[in-house]
């Protein structure tokens, strides 16, 4: 047990290291997380009881989906700021992943050594676009089958409250993984439950944890819309693009290819073992293997065969690649000696030494060549300010996604406003008060800028900038892409 536990602290202490990039750069490259910084920013203030805010926001009642992440950063704000908060949150979202699967192999019988192998799917797609509360969901889904478990295999209050809890957190996390979370934990209950006590008090104990899920999903009203299939083949060719593929340059891959193989070998020798004794490993003919199978061939088939688009979101099937992906190598039964243990802690730093050196690279030429002094435009918006937005081309030479999107939501650190927001989006804790709607956006006119103090804008071309000389615009301040404009008023 005590190796097993020091395991489990090392695949932590190695996976830490991806925080580097973070440490090492003042901007990173996760598309969606300025907003969510910005959401926090408007929790806060509607918080506070600030005038704008109180006017324009409301707060949903609890429980709420994917609301957790989005307290957690509201609290982080004033003791550590902004952007320091957001890192700090997808930092532990991040090394929480590998560790989380580290203590499922140890409850299934496997070596928690075997999670090394599923570092790269720390920056995964969902890291790239900056899903946080997915980022953050992935170890808290990871953590419920883990109480899933244990209430399977000694049902007490304790085990019962703890899966019912994990549950719960996980609705408050994100939505998606607890519609995956509820199924898959009653499953694996009913499998390792040696009997009908074992199986009536878990399934119990996780169906009372999903109660406030099921009761803020039949509130809800008929999402508008439908869901978008792309059908199997397409959604294998994009397979790479789900998983890895977050930059223009081959090294992301590097990591991917040296677990892949790192697997393979393990497999083999496996194998080899297994025909020489003839017969398969014991921890193959077990309960724990049946469910963790389940798991993993279900989160398969919702890659392939899942929804790209649902009427609430976008990327919805892509995100179950990695979590396929880092549940892979626990199905190994490896017996994990002084060799294997030195071989995989040697893999494990290699692949987060390419991570790290990789993503810092790219994240300061970002920072330097793209935002610049990002923090001067944000100082030159007084408290209060109305800022509209204008985008050339929110794409990055170093990232495959508008990693330039949401930047000047930031804004909202200051007590200022922009022409977006995520309050819009149905799963978002904070909403828009009745009669309040987001503004219309803006149009390169005098008519269309006037009710704004501000125009930030993204990137250059001449001919844009031939039109700001006939606008009523005086520049402020410019870094890296960005222009800061004030509007003039008669």
């Amino acid at each position: 047990m005590n190796d097993e536990r020091g395991a489990i602290i090392a695949v932590a202490a190695i996976t830490a290291l991806l925080a580097l990039p973070f440490v090492l750069s003042p901007f990173f490259i996760a598309q969606d997380l300025p907003a969510h910084i910005e959401t926090a920013a408007q929790i806060l203030a509607l918080l506070r009881g600030d005038v704008d805010a109180t006017a324009t926001w409301t707060l949903h009642t609890l429980p709420w989906p994917n609301s957790l992440p989005t307290f957690a950063l509201a609290a982080l704000l004033p003791l550590i700021g902004g952007l320091t908060a957001g890192k700090v949150l997808t930092i532990l979202g991040v090394v929480a992943w590998p560790t989380s699967l580290a203590l499922l192999a140890q409850r299934l019988g496997r070596s928690p050594w075997l999670a090394l192998l599923a570092i790269p799917t720390c920056f995964d797609l969902g890291f790239a676009y900056g899903f946080l509360h997915f980022v953050v969901g992935k170890p808290v889904f990871i953590l419920g089958l883990v109480a899933a478990i244990d209430v399977a295999r000694r049902p007490s209050l304790r085990t019962a409250a703890i899966a019912a809890v994990a549950v719960v957190v996980m609705f408050h996390c994100h939505l998606l993984l607890f519609a995956a979370t509820v199924p898959l934990a009653i499953i694996t209950v009913l499998i390792i439950g040696r009997s009908r006590r074992d199986r009536v008090v878990g399934s119990v104990a996780v169906v009372v944890g999903a109660l406030p899920g099921i009761w803020w999903l039949s509130k809800q009203p008929a999402a508008a819309g439908t869901s978008t299939y792309v059908g199997p083949s397409k959604r294998l060719g994009a397979l790479w693009s789900d998983l890895g593929d977050v930059s223009p340059g081959a090294l992301d891959a590097v990591p991917w290819v040296v677990a892949a193989t790192t697997l393979i070998v393990i497999v083999v020798a496996i194998i080899a073992t297994a025909i020489v004794r003839r017969r398969l490993p014991a921890p193959l003919r077990s309960r724990e293997q049946l469910s963790l199978s389940i798991v993993v061939v279900a989160c398969a088939a919702f890659t392939i065969f899942g929804p790209v688009r649902t009427a609430e979101a976008s990327i919805v099937a892509e995100r179950f690649a990695a979590i396929t992906a880092g549940l892979l190598p626990l199905l190994v039964p490896l017996v994990v000696g002084p060799r294997w243990r030195a071989l995989l802690v040697a893999v494990g730093l290699l692949i987060t030494g390419v991570m790290v050196v990789d993503t810092t690279t790219r994240w300061r030429a970002f920072s330097a060549t793209q935002m610049g002094d990002f923090n001067r435009v944000l100082v030159a918006v007084p408290a209060g300010s109305r800022v509209a937005t204008w985008f050339v081309r929110p794409l990055s030479p170093w990232a495959h996604h508008n990693a330039l999107w949401h930047w000047p939501k930031l804004v909202s650190l200051r007590g200022s406003s922009t022409d977006d927001a995520f309050a819009w989006r149905d799963t978002c804790v904070l909403g828009l008060r009745d009669g309040v709607s987001m503004p219309p956006r803006i149009r390169l006119t005098a008519p269309s800028l006037r009710p704004w103090d501000f125009l930030l804008v993204q990137g250059h071309t001449a001919t844009l900038d031939r039109q700001f000389t006939a606008l009523p615009l005086t520049l402020v301040t410019s870094t890296g892409e960005w222009r800061l404009f004030r509007v003039e008023r008669d």
